[in-house]
């Protein structure tokens, strides 16, 4: 039932102009982006090169990329819930054979389902020069890996904030403001809290993916945090339920 959920919500999600819309802006920008570092990198030298070209790309079209797909989460996220909830639609739903559980789990699934090709842009880029140029393939894997976890994490941050309100519109920028604190939080702090606030930040894991390393640290990072938001909306709704 959690995938026939999912893929009810992929369905309407992704064949929604929005979707496409962002899928299409998404692939112009990185692809302008993409030509533009192509460019710089012939124009060096080779002793004025200070990293190869793998990795280059993955700073700048990679990174970039994970910029993108926190401007997209939040607008995708905004209606899984509220807007049900404001349609009265979401009491039929949660009248279903489905455990609260299996709703966010199954919306959850259809929302990553919609980010993950937004994910894999880059590494398309990427393959497709590989044609032409030496690249780590092995680099653009970690990079890649990155990028998903963090889709999932903005899809549960995204579905988070759709579980507080019934206005989507709200729920976007509830989602944009978790979304930005934890991508400050790590430039804040002192000497003493400093390595605790790089922690939570998001990019600060994102940056060893995108380096080629694939460390359990950062691994947990990405699963904690998920649960987290997860477990956030699951409470958010049932307190909702209550009489």
């Amino acid at each position: 039932m959690i995938l026939t959920l999912a893929r009810r919500e992929w369905q309407r999600t992704f064949f929604s102009p929005l979707a496409w819309g962002l899928l299409a802006a998404n692939q112009g920008i990185l692809g302008w982006i993409f030509l533009g570092v192509l460019e710089r990198f012939s124009a060096l030298e080779a002793a004025q090169r200070g990293m190869g070209l793998t990795l280059t790309l993955s700073f700048h079209l990679f990174g970039f990329g994970a910029v993108l797909l926190l401007l997209s989460a939040p607008p995708l996220a905004m209606g899984l819930i509220s807007g049900e909830r404001r349609e009265g639609t979401f009491a039929l739903l949660n009248a279903a054979p489905l455990s609260l559980l299996e709703i966010l789990l199954g919306k959850f699934l259809g929302l990553v389902a919609v980010l993950i090709p937004l994910a894999c842009l880059p590494l398309l880029l990427g393959v497709l020069l590989a044609q032409f140029a030496p690249l780590d393939l092995g680099l653009l894997a970690a990079a890649t890996l990155g990028l998903g976890l963090c889709a999932c994490l903005f899809a549960a941050v995204g579905l988070f904030a759709s579980s507080c309100t019934e206005q989507p519109g709200v729920a976007a920028v509830l989602a944009y403001g978790i979304l930005i604190l934890l991508s400050v939080i790590g430039n804040t702090g002192g000497e003493a809290t400093g390595t605790l606030f790089a922690w939570l930040s998001w990019n600060e894991h994102l940056f060893s993916f995108l380096m080629g390393m694939v460390r359990g640290s950062d691994l947990l990072y990405f699963f904690l945090f998920t649960v987290f938001f997860l477990a956030l909306s699951h409470r958010q709704l049932a307190n909702q339920q209550l009489p």
